[in-house]
């Protein structure tokens, strides 16, 4: 049976149910311009409440680990644009600060950590050398079996 491809878009925007058509349905009939009148209202934080969770985040804590200590659903964090910005913005500026320290903490001349810096920012390595010898220093001595030589020796035994 062919059926074209042109029956099946003609179907889908013909339908009862168009594209146009959802759209007038969810529209609600008691809205009021620019609110949402169905629904959980949405959650509204305290100055200090923002401010605990940009510290949280300063620190390093994870969106999930922050929403469990501020006693809501990680989503009602993820969902909320502006504290999703603050976070990832103290999150951003505590990477600042950790760079600023470990510069720092290099001019001061702190051997491991000017290793660390070097390997990771700069791309060096350590550079090992392995050479393989032989007895006494000499070179590796080899020698080539002929393993069916060997299994005929054995067979005829």
């Amino acid at each position: 049976m062919n059926i074209s491809l042109d029956f099946y878009v003609k179907a889908l925007f013909n339908s009862p149910m168009s594209v146009k058509k959802v759209k007038k349905k969810r529209k609600r009939k008691n809205s009021v311009a620019g609110k949402d009148s169905g629904g959980r209202p949405r959650r509204e934080w305290t100055p200090k409440q923002i401010t605990q969770m940009e510290q949280y985040a300063f620190e390093g804590c994870q969106t999930g680990t922050i929403a469990e200590l501020m006693g809501v659903p990680k989503t009602t964090l993820e969902d909320n644009v502006g504290i999703r910005s603050k976070l990832t913005k103290k999150r951003a500026e505590r990477k600042l600060d950790l760079r600023q320290h470990q510069n720092e903490a290099a001019k001061d001349k702190n051997p491991a950590l000017l290793i660390f810096l070097g390997k990771n920012v700069l791309g060096q390595a350590d550079k090992h050398d392995h050479e393989l010898t032989g007895k006494d220093g000499g070179p590796i001595q080899t020698q080539i079996v002929d393993f069916e030589v060997i299994s005929n020796n054995n067979d005829t035994k």
